[in-house]
């Protein structure tokens, strides 16, 4: 018998929103603190905490990306608006 099978690799992309104090909330793992680590050291923290959900069967690919830099600033400043933070 011949054929070819098609492996659909779709990723769903899931965001998590950091809080003010600098937390993320994650499935299983719960509260991490990622305010102030940069994209290599979140992606660390986040692989460390994850691998021994996996009992050594898999070596999990962690890729962290920024959504945005928007910054809205409201009320009575001098300048309000949305302020676009360099990357």
């Amino acid at each position: 018998m011949t054929g070819s099978q098609s492996v659909n690799s779709n990723r769903v992309l899931q965001t998590y929103l950091v809080s003010n104090d600098g937390t993320i909330s994650f499935p299983v793992l719960g509260t991490l603190k990622v305010g102030g680590l940069s994209k290599a050291e979140c992606e660390k923290l986040i692989h460390d905490r994850i691998i021994c959900y996996l009992n050594g069967k898999e070596d999990p690919v962690v890729t962290v990306r920024m959504a945005n830099y928007k910054i809205s600033v409201l009320g009575e400043v001098a300048r309000p608006g949305i302020v676009h933070r360099e990357q």
